[in-house]
């Protein structure tokens, strides 16, 4: 019998199944998002943090690319990091978002998300589990496997001392972006965007900073 077995957050009814052996010790990666607590479904931005026991450190932070500048989380599918506006703004949004990263009630790879009307204000609207799509995001922006370091966790035998050196949360040479792929075309589909569940893929890009 294996000691843990880890599974994709995205295959629920494998998961569902495997549930009802009691015997097994399942961990989910990343916990399903119905975990999530919002105040309100919309963000335009978002800091990604990763916690381990009683630590919470900074990831990264991503703008949010609506179509039509839609902010309704079920329609944003599309990424971008660093945040707008980070030369001046995401400094004092991390430390926010450290704050906010309850160590008792969340583990791992957590989202919180802020709602901006600009000015540089921001509102928390949300916090939820990093999706599987975004965690190998983040494995392409940051030169970190993320999936490997969740495993580690929960084996019990993660190195912080190395995580917390490879982390540069506010140090950016470039940008990246990562475009939702939908099956539509396939389909012989005339529909053209679709909402997250409908996402089967995506495609990231890179552009450096001019120095």
């Amino acid at each position: 019998k294996p000691d843990i077995v880890f599974l994709p957050g995205n295959r629920h009814y494998l998961s569902e199944q495997l549930k009802q052996f009691e015997d097994l010790n399942i961990v989910v990666l990343p916990p399903d998002q119905k975990v999530a607590t919002y105040n309100q479904k919309k963000a335009t931005t978002a800091v990604d943090l990763f916690i381990e026991g009683d630590e919470v450190l900074p990831v990264a932070t991503i703008s949010f690319v609506g179509k039509d500048q839609r902010t309704d989380l079920r329609l944003i599918n599309d990424y971008k990091e660093p945040m707008d506006h980070w030369q001046t703004d995401e400094a004092d949004l991390i430390a926010d978002a450290v704050k906010k990263g309850d160590s008792s009630k969340w583990q791992g790879l957590v989202q919180i998300l802020y709602n901006t009307t600009g000015d540089s204000n921001y509102e928390m609207t949300g916090i939820r589990p990093v999706r599987i799509t975004e965690t190998a995001f983040l494995t392409k922006t940051t030169g970190i496997n993320w999936v490997r370091v969740l495993v580690r966790k929960y084996l019990g035998i993660l190195d912080m001392k190395s995580l917390r050196e490879q982390l540069t949360p506010t140090q950016h040479q470039r940008s990246s972006t990562m475009i939702a792929k939908f099956p539509f075309r396939e389909l012989q589909s005339r529909q053209s965007e679709g909402t997250t569940k409908q996402e089967v893929g995506s495609a990231i890009s890179f552009k450096n900073f001019e120095s």
